[in-house]
């Protein structure tokens, strides 16, 4: 049990954020012994009850609340094993729309405030465990609201329901339901990609994994998008163009592109420049490096950021197009940066597209208000960092937005002399320079 409650005076979503920070862990769980419930259910176990409530909860694989409303009561989850999904939703007019999707793993924490309606779930085989702590303290379900999406129900709990699950098998678990109550809206219906954030950040290895799995299961289809999105392809096909007639310029060898996908860009610059040098690619997805083989390039599959990683020799041209914010921290993106400059012959050029904070036609507001709204930095985030999936794919891929001061910084740490910053149409004006501050993406030559 924990040593002390949260201080008796009514507390702050701050007050229960910082107590549940301070838990150890390993001791309350050594401690806890939930009562016996129905098999799939999940069991509650209050720790303290008055004035303020602290309750232990143990889900079983695959268990899962009913979408419930907070109301009158608010608070914050610590996930003391396993991890719990956080799906939050907004209730409009007769529409109920999925919001937000949320990964807590161990030591994770989501605040909960006054009018939350959510769900939370365990997406484990393996039992997972929570620790909840509300203000008032929950003495009654009486009144609460559930959300049924099967049937587009509203059901309203009697004093004697003991949890916010929809039991409509139980004559006594309701006051009433209304029933064609509001039609669901899921998240990613009406877009190609999603922010879903994963609490603590995870470690680099299994954010790498994921992004190597996330290519992987795009691959055969990543060129059609190119192709096929008219804003996606005036862009790639613009930034193709202006790296074309930068080339146009050296006396070109050999090329290296990083991160170098199906290897059809690369070699669409080489066609614009007239020219036959060597192209280089490296990536961290097996199915894309397949695509670069069947291309011709002279590839290689790994991490560039591990210290086994080895450039082999030099480059006139080094490009890291559409991914340089795929790499995991600020200390790794300084490194790479650095094996860049060290692997450029003199007078060669470095290339990278970089997505910009401030963009107002893309995540930049989202991501700051996610990391403001679940205290990411908190929980291992840096300033930027986003994680997101493909509506029609399985896993989570990192990225990670900058500001026009951190380029600056990281290319000057990294010892690149001459750099030059400009903004690129993305989805609006795509592919054209321009000097708009909050609009499109930046574009970066540095040597």
């Amino acid at each position: 049990m924990p040593s002390q409650s949260p201080q008796a005076a009514a507390p702050t979503i701050e007050d229960i954020w910082k107590y549940l920070e301070e838990i150890d862990a390993e001791e309350l769980l050594s401690s806890l012994e939930f009562p016996s419930v129905p098999k799939g259910s999940y069991s509650r176990l209050p720790l303290h009850t008055a004035p303020f409530e602290v309750t232990a909860i143990k889900w079983p694989s695959f268990a899962k609340s009913a979408i419930h409303k907070h109301d009158g009561f608010y608070g914050a989850v610590r996930v003391l094993s396993g991890t719990i999904i956080n799906r939050e939703y907004r209730h409009e007019s007769d529409v109920l729309k999925e919001i937000e999707v949320t990964e807590f793993t161990t030591g994770g924490i989501v605040e909960e405030p006054d009018g939350t309606i959510h769900l939370l779930e365990n997406p484990l085989q393996e039992a997972s465990i929570s620790l909840h702590v509300y203000y008032p303290a929950i003495s009654s379900f009486e009144d609460m609201h559930l959300y049924n999406i099967e049937e587009g129900a509203i059901g309203v709990l009697a004093s004697a329901a003991t949890g916010a699950s929809w039991n409509s098998e139980d004559p006594g678990h309701f006051k009433k339901i209304q029933e064609n109550a509001f039609r669901f809206s899921g998240i990613g219906e009406t877009d190609s990609h999603y922010i879903s954030p994963i609490v603590p950040k995870p470690h680099k290895t299994e954010i790498l994994a994921s992004l190597s799995h996330y290519y992987d299961e795009q691959a055969e289809v990543y060129d059609g998008n190119d192709l096929n999105i008219r804003w996606r392809k005036e862009y790639t096909e613009g930034v193709n163009r202006i790296i074309a007639v930068e080339l146009m310029k050296l006396d070109i060898q050999d090329y290296m592109a990083l991160c170098c996908g199906t290897g059809r860009r690369p070699i669409e610059i080489r066609e614009l420049t007239g020219k036959n040098f060597e192209i280089f690619g490296v990536d961290i997805s097996e199915n894309m490096i397949q695509e670069s083989n069947a291309r011709g390039l002279k590839t290689q599959i790994g991490d560039i950021t591990s210290l086994e990683f080895d450039f082999n020799q030099n480059y006139d041209c080094i490009t890291y197009l559409y991914a340089f914010g795929h790499l995991t921290s600020r200390k790794d993106r300084i490194e790479v940066l650095k094996k860049c400059k060290r692997h450029l012959n003199p007078g060669g050029v470095f290339f990278a597209d970089l997505f910009c904070l401030r963009n107002v036609f893309e995540w930049g507001e989202e991501i700051q208000r996610i990391h403001a709204k679940y205290r990411l930095e908190d929980q291992g985030y840096e300033p930027g960092d986003v994680f997101y999936r493909r509506t029609a794919g399985e896993h989570r891929a990192f990225l990670h937005y900058f500001t026009r001061e951190e380029i600056v910084s990281l290319f000057q740490e990294a010892g690149f002399e001459h750099i030059e910053i400009q903004k690129i149409g993305y989805t609006k004006r795509s592919g054209q320079l321009h000097n708009t501050s909050d609009e499109g993406m930046y574009w970066v030559k540095a040597s």
